[in-house]
């Protein structure tokens, strides 16, 4: 039997619903100056760095301790449809769980993976956690060990133009981000839903 294509999938704010969850605890514990609702704030600023009055050593140290705490991350709900969709596409492709995510939260995340019903699939994450390098890193991964894989579902943007000319996969842009005004040298499809994944994929 022909072995099934690769599909790699990122985590958080594809099917980790993190932005939100985080956005929710920082307001309950710091409050912020716009009055804005954690939901508010994410329309406005997509991503919790853009986030200025959070970004004090005080809040930083909390953020990065969460980065690293296994509970932390199980208690992120998953992303409306994310499970539903990855179960169909499952019977099509080999799911690979890819985030640049720290190791350090494997037992957490592959606890968080298998609660929510997640279909089985290898998980990667990295082994030195740099915020700076995670789409450059996860692009790499991609073209290097899976050069013949489907794509790859994901978030942010800016892992676009991380690939080069020569990975065939598609990058299935997930949420509401703009394509990067730069070179892309990658095949992109924007889905703003679960549902239009599984559109777009089937």
């Amino acid at each position: 039997m022909k072995p099934k294509p690769v599909l790699a999938v990122d985590i958080d704010d594809a099917t980790a619903d993190t932005v939100h969850h985080f956005a929710r605890l920082l307001d309950e514990r710091y409050g912020n100056p716009e009055g804005l609702t954690p939901d508010e704030l994410v329309k406005k600023y997509r991503i919790i760095p853009a986030m200025g009055f959070w970004q004090t050593p005080k809040v930083l140290e909390w953020l990065n301790a969460q980065a690293a705490d296994n509970d932390a991350q199980f208690a992120v709900p998953p992303v409306a449809g994310a499970v539903e969709a990855l179960q169909k596409l499952s019977g099509h492709f080999e799911i690979l769980y890819i985030s640049s995510r720290p190791e350090i939260v494997r037992e957490g995340t592959e606890r968080w993976l298998a609660r929510n019903a997640f279909p089985k699939g290898k998980l990667i994450l990295r082994t030195q956690y740099d915020d700076k390098n995670g789409n450059a890193w996860k692009a790499k991964i991609i073209e290097e060990k899976y050069p013949d894989s489907a794509g790859i579902i994901d978030d942010n943007p800016e892992i676009i133009p991380e690939f080069t000319r020569h990975y065939k996969g598609v990058v299935y842009l997930f949420g509401d981000a703009a394509v990067p005004n730069r070179v892309v040298e990658v095949s992109v499809r924007r889905c703003r839903t679960w549902q239009e994944v599984l559109k777009t994929i089937v």
